[in-house]
């Protein structure tokens, strides 16, 4: 994954404070997640890609706010077509903890406070953010996998991973550049912070 056009990436991350405990992952189905037959009629909320290694063809995923969202109870569908398979999840957004999530989740948390909250300010939309954010904490060394996946996709879906933890690791790397590109990239990471924290402490186990 490419880390838009911010330049010296690789060097600035590496010669930062960087925490050197990996990041903890599980696996455990979601309590956030229910499968369903088909999608219902909402709001077009964002769009993400996960391209498959050795492939060319690039897959997509949309999120949707359904009609039955409300307020008080915040449902975000994601409707997959990966590899001409019509898929289709509804994720509850209060029963997601970003201290043990799927990146299918975090997509879902990100899109619905792009619209409702203040999400990152990325032009490109906070799941964006995130995506920069765990590129840079793999370069580092701060993730890692302990179970291999058929798919990228797969992984997307069923590895679960402490976001708070790696997005802490990333800004305190960061925080000390005086590159205005990176800064930028930090203060976006402190959002996040900030973004992680509503969910955190309310999280449904």
């Amino acid at each position: 994954m490419q880390v838009g056009n911010i330049t010296n990436t690789n060097y600035l991350y590496q010669t930062g404070s960087a925490v050197q405990s990996k990041t903890e992952c599980s696996f455990e189905m979601s309590a956030s997640i229910e499968k369903i037959d088909c999608e219902t009629e909402g709001e077009f909320l964002g769009i993400t890609m996960i391209p498959e290694e050795g492939q060319s063809m690039v897959y997509g995923m949309r999120a949707m706010l359904p009609k039955e969202s409300t307020a008080s109870n915040p449902i975000v569908q994601v409707v997959s077509n990966l590899e001409g398979k019509y898929e289709v999840y509804n994720i509850e957004i209060n029963k997601i903890d970003p201290e043990n999530a799927t990146r299918m989740e975090m997509f879902a948390l990100c899109s619905y406070e792009d619209k409702f909250g203040e999400g990152t300010g990325s032009t490109f939309g906070s799941f964006h953010t995130f995506r920069v954010y765990e590129e840079l904490a793999s370069q580092n060394g701060c993730t890692k996998q302990i179970k291999e996946y058929d798919s990228s996709w797969e992984q997307f879906q069923n590895e679960k991973v402490n976001w708070v933890e790696l997005c802490n690791q990333v800004c305190e790397s960061l925080k000390n550049s005086k590159d205005t590109e990176i800064l930028d990239l930090f203060v976006k990471g402190k959002r996040l912070q900030e973004l992680y924290s509503k969910y955190a402490k309310n999280a449904e186990i």
